[in-house]
């Protein structure tokens, strides 16, 4: 392995992985790629689940991926070890965003994702009981134009999603 792998990748306080840490986050993910590619229709579940949330893509994703989070963890013999949360649930959520590009469902691109990431860690730190200032140190760590990027972004994508309406159709 030629590079440094890191716990929470590019998030603010990052460190490098130790041996150990690096085992979890791999084994989380093993047995959560296993979850979405072999276990019974739940492939096909997660891409119907991504493109009925279409209209809010970043959500669809961190949801699905929070779901799939909490069914590992709950499996866990001892649950899912803290250090590996976070980098494994990036690495599945990464895998979905595969998954949505390749349906059909939404272009999974860089602004979307790290949305749907920012919805991911909330969504964790609320089911961990992470408390509101590492959150808060968590998203001030992230450039504020990356932010207003995934904003304009969102914005224009909803807009483009939404389903025409004829100019000669009024409402009401």
């Amino acid at each position: 392995m030629s590079e440094i792998e890191t716990i929470g990748g590019d998030l603010p306080g990052s460190e490098e992985a130790t041996p150990q840490e690096q085992f979890d986050k791999d084994e989380v993910v093993t047995r959560g790629m296993d979850m979405i590619y072999t276990e019974e229709d739940r492939f096909t579940a997660a891409a119907k689940f991504l493109e009925s949330g279409a209209q809010n893509p970043a959500d669809a994703l961190a949801t699905l991926t929070a779901l799939i989070m909490g069914q590992l963890d709950d499996t866990a013999e001892n649950g899912i070890p803290e250090a590996a949360l976070i980098p494994a649930a990036a690495e599945i959520l990464g895998e979905l965003g595969e998954i949505a590009q390749a349906s059909g469902a939404f272009e999974a691109d860089e602004p979307l994702m790290n949305a749907a990431m920012q919805n991911l860690i909330v969504k964790i730190a609320e089911e961990y009981g992470v408390d509101e200032e590492e959150i808060a140190g968590l998203m001030d760590g992230l450039d504020e134009s990356v932010l207003q990027n995934v904003a304009t972004q969102q914005e224009q994508y909803a807009v483009a999603r939404a389903p025409a309406q004829d100019p000669g159709v009024r409402n009401g």
